[in-house]
């Protein structure tokens, strides 16, 4: 996803769009932002402020580009699934993936090896360092990413909404990723 903010001729194009007047515009921008950080929540996506943000970054500049777009609300969710997409390609869960969140190339050179060991020692670590109940929950959550019916029925077994299910399983993950970076800065220390 792209790290560069909202150029001034995007925002300006998207927030003209939303509304005639500045504030009633901010305010739909805001209702906007705050139903895409919900909907990545609800899709299990760790960083929901970002990808919202990066979606009506994409949508303001496809505005500024003269994009003729009909249904506003249908475009935003498109590009909305879109990021998400990107978001579950870039998996934040690979153990090979570097802290700066390039991920290495596939052929591992002998010094790497080493490195990726380290990871998978920590991440299995730091999964051991969960609760049992907390553990089989965030593998049975990953077991099927395509598919929303066993998240369903996990939800359901655990007698919890899919919403809380969500919320459950991205406290465990930042949890985790918090685990992994400490458990990697002892080892670069020792």
């Amino acid at each position: 996803m792209k790290d560069d903010s909202f150029n001034e001729e995007a925002l300006t194009g998207l927030l003209t769009r939303l509304h005639s007047g500045k504030e009633e515009a901010g305010n739909l921008y805001k209702d906007w932002h705050t139903r895409l950080v919900a909907h990545f929540v609800w899709k299990g996506v760790a960083t929901p402020e970002d990808c919202a943000d990066e979606v009506l970054h994409r949508v303001g500049e496809k505005i500024s580009e003269g994009v003729e777009i009909q249904n506003l609300g249908s475009y935003i969710y498109g590009i909305a699934r879109n990021v998400k997409r990107e978001y579950y390609k870039k998996d934040i869960f690979d153990p090979l993936e570097k802290n700066d969140g390039i991920r290495p190339e596939l052929t591992l050179k002998p010094a790497d090896i080493g490195e990726v060991d380290e990871r998978l020692a920590c991440l299995t670590r730091c999964l051991g360092g969960l609760s049992a109940r907390d553990r089989e929950m965030l593998l049975a959550y990953y077991a099927d990413e395509k598919n929303i019916e066993p998240r369903k029925q996990l939800a359901l077994s655990l007698k919890i909404s899919v919403n809380t299910l969500h919320l459950r399983v991205h406290r465990l993950r930042q949890r985790l990723g918090k685990c992994i970076n400490q458990c990697l800065n002892q080892r670069e220390t020792n």
